[in-house]
């Protein structure tokens, strides 16, 4: 199921940018995919508790030396529709 909703924003994403862009953000992506193999990160993500502004804040803080709209604005979606989990899906 991830895999399908992942397709859809890769697809986005894919659209907007150039092929250089597009393999800056599988990079980033990739790194930010290296989180989730963090238990207390997954927990810092999944818990209902922690409001989506202060994930989101955490998602942009590593993502700031990029200067990249576009992965900011994809985070900020993320963030919004509660699909911070398929960001590894999205760096496949």
């Amino acid at each position: 199921m991830e895999e399908l909703i992942a397709k859809r924003y890769i697809k986005a994403v894919k659209s907007s940018l150039d092929g250089d862009s597009l393999e800056n953000v599988a990079a980033i992506f990739s790194v930010l995919a290296e989180s989730f193999k963090d238990l207390k990160f997954v927990q810092f993500v999944n818990n209902p508790d922690v409001s989506s502004e202060s994930k989101l804040e955490i998602l942009l803080d590593a993502v700031k030396s990029t200067n990249s709209k576009e992965i900011s604005n994809l985070l900020h979606l993320l963030v919004e529709n509660k699909r911070i989990n398929i960001i590894p899906a999205i760096a496949e």
